[in-house]
Parts: C-alpha cells; structure tokens; sequence
C-alpha cells in the first residue's frame, strides 16, 4: 500500500454510492475524507506555543511577535507530524 507524504487519512470510511449501485470511497466522487494523518500528528505534537517561540529565540536572538511564533508552532509541529510519517512508513 503506498502513503503519500500525507499519510492518508485519519479516520477512513467514508464511502459513497457510485452511479452502478457499488461503494467508493468517498473522496472518488469529490467529497472529502476529512483529517489526514499528517493533521493529526501536527495537532497532537508535544510542541507549544512557548517551546516554539523559545526555539524562535534561539534562532534569531528576539523574542517572536505573535504571528512568527504561530509560524514557528506551525513549523515545528509539521517537522513533527513529518518525521512521525517517516517513521511509519519504516
């Protein structure tokens, strides 16, 4: 079975009806399946807005504003949602 980088959904089951009576999945006829693996490691991450601006720091000598730090938590916690693919797929 190939995973994309994504790592599929989350939560699969989702089906639908084709036009011949048999069962797709939904996302076959353009309905989405929702939250992908990749969404749910990032929002599960053991990452904070804290931790990220203290990473922030670290790599620019200030303290971030509130956009860079929600930046920097986006970032990290994609490397993380990333990394746990990777390691998946192994």
């Amino acid at each position: 079975m190939a995973i994309d980088k994504t790592g599929g959904p989350a939560f699969p089951g989702s089906v639908a009806v084709g036009p011949n009576g048999e069962v797709v999945p939904a996302a076959a006829h353009g309905v989405p399946e929702g939250m992908t693996l990749r969404d749910y490691y990032a929002a599960h991450a053991p990452i904070d807005l804290a931790w990220a601006n203290e990473i922030f720091y670290k790599r620019n000598g200030r303290n971030a504003g509130w956009l860079e730090a929600l930046e920097q938590l986006a970032e990290l916690r994609g490397a993380y949602a990333d990394r746990m693919i990777a390691e998946r797929a192994q």
